[in-house]
């Protein structure tokens, strides 16, 4: 399926939506953040957009590296490659940790990365990271990705 820029921005607001209504707020945040950061490129002499400069003198006093925002089609990208992290990559991981180790494991950030007040909130057992309904979320994960098709299938499409 291709969608148009217009689409990929409505469902990427639709499922930053859903994320905060689920309680997935570091998740949402962490998608804002990269929207915020953009995207680095390099400006390579003899590329389209080095000739757009206004002259060679204004690319080498800002360097060759330059950031944009992103598209609505790669904040979708985006969008999916954390959702796949999340709903894919975490839970293989700590299955196989629950199966390998078995007994109690908690992930904690380590204090002087963090806010005080944070910390607790950036702690997880290995059952915060096997939700009982996976099956299900993984299922519509993938349903999500087939509707969407190849174009959105980066890091998702190993899976």
């Amino acid at each position: 399926m291709n969608l148009t820029e217009d689409e990929a921005a409505e469902l990427v607001e639709i499922l930053i939506a859903r994320l905060t209504e689920f309680n997935a707020d570091d998740v949402a945040a962490g998608i804002e953040e990269s929207r915020r950061m953009g995207v680095e490129e390099s400006v390579r002499e003899g590329s389209p957009r080095f000739e757009r400069a206004l002259s060679k003198a204004d690319i080498r006093e800002v360097g060759k590296t330059r950031r944009r925002p992103r598209t609505n089609s790669e904040m979708l990208r985006l969008v999916i490659d954390r959702l796949h992290q999340r709903l894919v990559v975490l839970p293989k991981i700590a299955q196989s940790l629950k199966e390998k180790l078995g007994g109690e494991i908690v992930w904690r950030v380590e204090p002087e990365f963090t806010s005080a007040a944070r910390t607790q909130a950036l702690q997880a057992d290995v059952q915060d990271l096997l939700p009982s309904d996976l099956p299900q979320i993984m299922a519509a994960f993938q349903h999500l990705l087939e509707l969407l098709g190849e174009n959105y299938r980066t890091g998702a499409s190993n899976d």
